[in-house]
């Protein structure tokens, strides 16, 4: 699913709706929790995408990336990526490069970013 750049420029990550993690019925502590969560997603997704924007046609991998945020985890890095592909944000190049560990990994880049 590719989103293309409309009038207003391309799209943003504020207009996706976040999955909800708590029920209507659940305590409210789990409300809370839930919320919080998805905050912190929603700053993690913002700082990946600025990353890759800052990247330009250029791209990261998944590693440089996890580099890129030594705070966050290697798996949240990868895993936020992934919801911004599904967004329509970021994107597959058909370049690979090598990571740390000496693989071959796919290069991303944001959406525009050519």
């Amino acid at each position: 699913m590719k989103n293309e750049d409309g009038p207003e420029g391309p799209p943003t990550l504020h207009q996706y709706p976040s999955p909800c993690d708590a029920r209507r019925s659940d305590p409210d502590t789990s409300q809370l929790a839930a919320r919080m969560s998805q905050a912190k997603r929603s700053s993690t997704a913002q700082e990946v995408l600025r990353i890759l924007r800052a990247a330009h046609a250029e791209g990261l991998t998944d590693d440089e990336l996890q580099v890129s945020l030594p705070d966050i985890h290697r798996g949240t890095v990868s895993k936020t990526r992934l919801a911004l592909v599904r967004a329509g944000l970021a994107e597959a190049t058909v370049k690979r490069r090598g990571t740390r560990t000496g693989a071959r990994a796919i290069v991303w880049r944001a959406v525009g970013s050519r």
